[in-house]
C-alpha cells in the first residue's frame, strides 16, 4: 500500500505542476487506475511465493528427491505455489467487482464492459501463468549460483521496468519498442490495457495469444 501510496502521490504531483490534462494517452483518473490495476496485476502472481518455495526445497535437498521419483518437479511446484495464486486472483478480481459500489457516493468508477472484463480476467490468468515459468526458470539457477539475491534483483529490477509495474509502457517509446520483444510487459501491461479498454477486442484477444505463444515457448 505504501508502494502504492508513495505512485500516486508521485503521479499527481506531476500532473498538477505540468499543468497538463493527459500523459501517454491518459488523464489523471485512468492513470490513478491504472497504478493501481499495476500493483494488483504484480500481487496476485506472488513471485515472492516462488522464491522462497524454491529456497526451501534447495537449502533442504529436498530436490534431489524428485530424482528417483515418478513425479516431475515442474508441475509438483506448480501445484504448490498455484493455490496461493489463484486465492489472490479471485481476490483481485471480487475487489475490482466490488469497486462499483464506490459509484453509489458518486465516485466515477472505472469498470469496463462485462466482455472486456472477461478478457482481462483471461489475460491476467494467463500472466499468472507465465509469470510462474518466468520466476521458476529464474528461482532454478539458486542450484549453481552462490549469490541468488544478486540475480534476483537484477530480475526485479528488469521486471519493474518493461512489465510496466512502475509506470506506462507507453511514456516512454524506448521502453515500449523493447518490451514488445520480451515476455515482460504481459505481466502487468498487457492485462491493465485491456482493463482499461485501450486495446480493441480484436488487439486484446491478439496480445492474449502473445501471451499464450510466450507460454508455449
Amino acid at each position: 500500500p505504501i508502494h502504492v501510496l508513495m505512485l500516486l502521490l508521485v503521479w499527481v504531483t506531476i500532473f498538477k505542476i505540468s499543468g497538463a490534462q493527459e500523459i501517454a494517452g491518459m488523464s489523471l483518473q485512468v492513470f490513478v487506475m491504472y497504478i493501481i490495476l499495476a500493483r494488483l496485476c504484480d500481487y496476485c502472481q506472488g513471485p515472492w511465493v516462488t522464491y522462497e518455495y524454491m529456497d526451501e526445497h534447495i537449502k533442504t535437498g529436498r530436490i534431489a528427491l524428485f530424482v528417483t521419483k515418478p513425479l516431475h518437479f515442474t508441475p509438483y511446484f506448480l501445484s504448490q505455489v498455484s493455490a496461493g495464486n489463484i486465492m489472490y486472483y479471485l481476490v483481485v478480481l471480487f475487489v475490482l467487482i466490488a469497486g462499483n459500489v464506490t459509484r453509489l457516493f458518486g465516485i466515477n468508477y472505472l469498470f469496463p464492459s462485462p466482455l472486456i472484463f472477461f478478457l482481462f480476467a483471461l489475460s491476467l490468468f494467463l500472466a499468472i501463468i507465465l509469470g510462474f515459468l518466468i520466476y521458476y526458470c529464474i528461482t532454478l539457477s539458486m542450484i549453481w549460483v552462490g549469490d541468488v539475491w544478486s540475480v534476483w534483483g537484477i530480475w526485479d529490477g528488469m521486471n519493474g521496468l518493461f512489465s510496466g509495474e512502475l509506470i506506462p509502457l507507453t511514456i516512454n517509446p524506448t521502453f515500449y519498442s523493447i518490451a514488445n520483444y520480451l515476455p515482460f510487459r504481459h505481466l502487468v501491461f498487457t492485462p491493465a490495457f485491456i482493463y482499461l479498454e485501450k486495446y480493441s477486442i480484436t488487439e486484446a484477444l491478439v496480445q492474449i495469444c502473445i501471451q499464450f505463444s510466450w507460454m508455449v515457448f
